[in-house]
Order: structure tokens, then sequence, then C-alpha cells
């Protein structure tokens, strides 16, 4: 890997020992890459001013160095900055979270990346979260290999019919509830409702209904859940009003 400038998004921090800090970035070509820098918490005016660039939120151009999985930061600079606030702060902090916990280390997802990027855009300038979180949710189950057909039935693998009910299944998709016990969280889903989402989906615009906004976040926590495990989402809590 060399010394080159990529553009770059910051997901997470934490310190390494003295004086210095472990980044986890999101880069357009190299993915998630984690980097030591040297000295961040130092008192000098170089690591000041690198320590202002390094924030969250912000796409970066960073230059790293090494051959192994870890590198090191050569130089930042900020390009642009996302103002966010309030919930959709918590909702930005949700996109980091999901992305720092689902993606390979050092696996290239470039239009993963430019999603992320709209996906704060839009977070920045409308109150809307629900509609970014559920299209960045289902862009990113689909660049891991879980993305959703919504109409068609996954275990006989004929077309939705609208009058009939189903349920989801997480790694498996859309089948017809034949009177069979629900597992645990899951709930039918209307055949109607189904295909109306299919259209979103495919719509460049992803414009849904605020009812099918709740069917689609109940799915995407389905989907999510194998594969996050069992550790809380601290970003979920911020959401609920709870101390993380």
């Amino acid at each position: 890997m060399d010394k080159a400038y990529q553009s770059a998004f910051l997901l997470h921090h934490r310190p390494f020992r003295d004086s210095s800090v472990i980044a986890e970035f999101f880069t357009v070509e190299w993915g998630r890459v984690p980097a030591v820098v040297k000295a961040a918490r130092g008192s000098s005016t170089r690591m000041r001013q690198m320590a202002a660039n390094m924030q969250p939120f912000q796409q970066l151009q960073v230059s790293l160095s090494g051959k192994g999985e870890l590198k090191t930061l050569i130089s930042v600079e900020s390009e642009k900055t996302f103002n966010l606030q309030g919930r959709n702060l918590f909702a930005a902090l949700y996109l980091n979270e999901l992305t720092l916990r689902l993606l390979h280390r050092l696996d290239p997802y470039p239009d993963l990346w430019l999603l992320y990027r709209a996906s704060l855009q839009r977070l920045s300038v409308s109150p809307a979260l629900e509609s970014v979180l559920r299209v960045y949710e289902l862009g990113l189950l689909q660049q891991l290999g879980y993305g959703f057909v919504f109409d068609v039935d996954a275990s006989s693998g004929e077309s939705i019919h609208a009058d009939e009910a189903y349920c989801f299944e997480a790694e498996r998709g859309f089948i017809k509830q034949t009177g069979l016990a629900l597992y645990a969280g899951q709930a039918t889903i209307a055949g109607r409702d189904l295909l109306s989402l299919s259209q979103g989906a495919k719509s460049a615009a992803a414009e849904w209904t605020a009812s099918e906004l709740r069917i689609l976040k109940r799915i995407c926590r389905q989907a999510l859940a194998p594969l996050l495990g069992s550790k809380p989402l601290k970003s979920r809590e911020l959401f609920s009003g709870k101390a993380s």
C-alpha cells in the first residue's frame, strides 16, 4: 500500500499506547482500513492540526503506508464536512457502527462508499432520516451478498402474489405463510406490500410511505441480526435514550 492520497471517512478511533490512536477509515479504494496515528494526542502544531482534521463525518484525503493489515497514517486533510445534529447525528453514528461491524478489513466496496457519502449528505440537509437508514441498510446487505428480492417467493421461486401473506427468513428471503408457526420476532407481510416495496427499491429516489418504512425497518433488523451477533449496537441505545 503506497502513500498516495485517497478519499476516506473516519469510522472510529481508540487510544493506542502513550500518545497514539488506532483509527478505522472507510476508504474508497481499499475499503475498511485500520491505521496507527502516531502521537495523535501530542501537543505539536502538526498533531493538533491532524487531530482537528480527523473527525467523523468529514470527507478526508488520507495518505497511508505499510504492508501489513495495520497501516500508518502519514497525512490527513479535510475535504468536506457534513453538519449533523440531533437524531440525524445519531443516525450517522448508526451508519458508522454498522459499517465498522460488518465490513471486512481491506475489502473494497466502492459503491457502498458512494452510498455512505450520499447518506451523510442527505442526513445533513433533511430531517427525514428513516428513508436514509433503510436505503443504506439495503445497500449494505446487497454488498454483503444478502440483498432482498421482494417480488419472488424464496421457497418456490414463484412470483409474489398480492393477495397472499409472506414471512421473512434471514439469509433466505420471503416465503409464503402456510400456517406453520412463526419464529420469535417474525411477522407476516402482505404480498401487496412486498410488491410495493419492490417498486420503491427499484426507484432511484427510493420513495416509500411511512407504513412501508416501518415494514422495511423490521425486515432489515431481522436480516442484520445474524450478521451482527449478540453484541448490541451502541447507536441504537442513543435512539432509545439509554446510556451506552
